[in-house]
């Protein structure tokens, strides 16, 4: 009886670790600094069974010019598991509450963009290179120049351009 339930546990921990370390593939993809930019710390893995598995990175300026008005940018690419509820990967992601945006094609994927409303302390930008993989990539509202929504918009696309859309979307 007890080789039996060691033969169940070991089979399910062996489960949970082959699912395990996704995120640290991820972590590989996540852009390097565009021009005037640096890392903000380490990348953040999350691996939660069941949901999804992402990797995220803040970066900031290092000039108000370089910045266009954005005080930091946080990057995240997610894979959301097969099956898994569509509420509990939205839990994962960089901004969670729901908010207008306009859909758009980005490098032929579909993509999603706040609207720059005048007041807005971020500016999102989220990209789906193929279902159930999603790049998100948000600006936060830092000095001045932010109020111009062109530099909002700006700031977004220099990291997108930073990523290999082909690569994220080939991850498994």
């Amino acid at each position: 009886m007890t080789r039996i339930i060691r033969t169940i546990a070991f089979a399910v921990l062996l489960l949970l670790l082959l699912g395990c370390g996704k995120s640290s593939k991820l972590q590989a993809l996540l852009p390097q600094s565009p021009d005037g930019w640096k890392t903000d710390g380490g990348a953040s893995n999350t691996d939660t069974s069941g949901v999804a598995h992402a990797s995220r990175r803040s970066y900031a300026p290092t000039s108000d010019a370089a910045g266009k008005g954005a005080g930091k940018v946080t990057v995240q690419i997610l894979l959301a598991e097969k099956n898994a509820e569509h509420g509990n990967v939205q839990k994962m992601a960089v901004i969670s509450s729901a908010e207008m945006k306009e859909r758009e094609e980005l490098n032929g994927s579909p993509a999603w963009e706040s609207f720059p409303f005048p007041d807005s302390d971020h500016h999102d930008l989220v990209i789906i290179p193929k279902p159930g993989t999603y790049i998100e990539i948000v600006a936060y509202k830092g000095s001045g120049p932010w109020e111009n929504a062109e530099n909002r918009k700006a700031v977004v696309r220099d990291f997108l351009n930073k990523i290999d859309l082909k690569k994220v979307g080939a991850v498994e």
